[in-house]
């Protein structure tokens, strides 16, 4: 009788082992279950998901005037001013030497091959879409928090093509109908 209690026994801890097994892989495996070993009982642990909505407010708009418009109408400009330097608006530490030009400097930027000329570019689109977004006729489509938030961003990478990329995206919006 011992050596059959001993193989039941057996057979219970190796049911209970596989079974233990088989579960926590299905925990393992995403499938919601747990086995306590100690009580004995299977806990269902799918995850749930709960849904909150949330409210941006980004400005709706389809316009936008270019870096030319704002280079040659100074007197449109609101909430900036053209003797403001690009560290006054935008993170020094990605500007460089560039820091200390104006923000109407910026807008007469060009372009060219290295790390320093796509800043140009950006900036030159940066202080053009900061314009933008400030201005009250102007209903751009990206607030001026955002439009530093993107510049500085870009700059800090100090890489070409993200700094191209971020360019691109306010060329793009500064090219629309300029209702000024």
């Amino acid at each position: 009788m011992n050596g059959f209690r001993r193989r039941s026994h057996r057979v219970v801890l190796l049911a209970v082992l596989a079974v233990g097994g088989f579960l926590t892989a299905g925990v393992v495996a995403g499938v919601g279950l747990a086995w306590n070993p100690t009580t004995g009982t299977t806990t269902d642990t799918t995850p749930t998901t709960t849904t909150t909505p949330t409210t941006t407010t980004t400005p709706e708009g389809e316009e936008g005037c270019t870096p030319g418009f704002w280079k040659n109408h100074p007197e449109d400009w609101e909430g900036f001013s053209p003797d403001q330097t690009l560290d006054e608006v935008f993170d020094a530490a990605g500007l460089g030497s560039l820091g200390s030009a104006t923000l109407l400097d910026a807008l007469r930027f060009r372009g060219g091959d290295s790390v320093v000329a796509a800043k140009r570019i950006l900036l030159r689109h940066a202080v053009a879409a900061l314009l933008n977004s400030a201005h009250s006729g102007v209903e751009f489509g990206m607030t001026t928090a955002e439009v530093i938030s993107l510049v500085d961003d870009a700059l800090a990478t100090n890489d070409r093509d993200e700094i191209l990329a971020a360019k691109n995206v306010l060329a793009a919006l500064n090219q629309r109908d300029c209702p000024l």
